[in-house]
């Protein structure tokens, strides 16, 4: 894509998501780490990280891979992958590149057929519309025997707090409006199952993260921040209004000060699929 295409992404690519990003990544990497376990990924493999963002999921797997593996991190984003690099300079991480380019085309964005050992993607596809172009560029770009390991979201909208809110569910429900207007699909992973059959590629692994946020907690912090960040981009996209905003975090403070408070997020789907050999 073009660097005008760049806020495509609905959460935007300013310091505030790359902020909110890092610590996304930080809360879930345990998560991240156990599904790279599961699919094998060890030391002297390429690996592709699709959609990946300011790279703190790639700077951990160019660890994994050492220095004789790979990481080749895409993603349209110019802010992030300046980023990515930044990140990678700092950390002296040699063994990981990354590219400008569409992830619908990765073959355009450089990305060689059967050069890759695995592909990982994390709360990309459900942003893309045409998320099945993604999903065949990655079966192409996998060696035979190679692994494509996603993690993303279906039943997004069962997000839930108790005690119960009006206007929590009428934010989260606009939130999930503008997901949807922008392309995204926040209810993935069901169409990901007959999509990976008819690519020929073979499931090794479903499972499904389900965790619980309370006040006071470290993954609290999740959908604070996301809910910090994005219900202003709401206001300003016209999905609510600023008077349901200020509504909104008056809810949101008391539920942050109450020690009862229950968050359910929405449910993270695992998906490991093989390119056959």
């Amino acid at each position: 894509m073009t660097d005008t295409q760049d806020h495509q992404y609905v959460l935007g690519t300013d310091d505030t998501e790359l902020a909110r990003l890092g610590l996304q990544h930080h809360l879930w990497s345990a998560c991240a780490h156990e599904a790279w376990e599961r699919a094998r990924i060890r030391p002297g493999q390429r690996v592709l990280d699709v959609g990946c963002g300011p790279a703190y999921a790639a700077a951990d797997l160019a660890l994994l891979v050492g220095p004789t593996g790979h990481v080749q991190g895409v993603d349209e984003s110019g802010p992030f992958i300046a980023a990515a690099r930044r990140r990678a300079d700092a950390l002296g991480l040699t063994n990981c590149t990354f590219t400008k380019g569409d992830v619908r085309d990765l073959a355009g964005a450089g990305v060689l057929e059967e050069s890759f050992d695995a592909a990982w993607a994390r709360w990309v596809l459900c942003f893309i519309a045409d998320y099945e172009d993604v999903v065949a560029g990655v079966a192409r770009a996998l060696k035979p025997g190679g692994v494509f390991i996603v993690q993303d979201y279906h039943n997004w909208q069962g997000m839930r707090i108790f005690p119960d809110s009006e206007i929590y569910d009428r934010v989260k429900k606009a939130s999930g409006r503008a997901w949807v207007d922008r392309g995204g699909n926040p209810d993935l992973v069901a169409h990901l199952l007959p999509l990976v059959r008819r690519l020929g590629l073979e499931q090794v692994d479903l499972r499904i993260h389900q965790r619980i946020a309370r006040p006071g907690s470290s993954l609290w912090a999740w959908p604070d921040s996301y809910w910090r960040s994005f219900v202003p981009r709401l206001v300003a996209s016209g999905h609510v209004t600023q008077a349901e905003s200020d509504e909104f975090f008056r809810a949101w403070d008391k539920y942050s000060r109450n020690p009862d408070t229950l968050l359910q997020p929405p449910p993270v789907y695992e998906l490991i699929v093989r390119k056959p050999r």
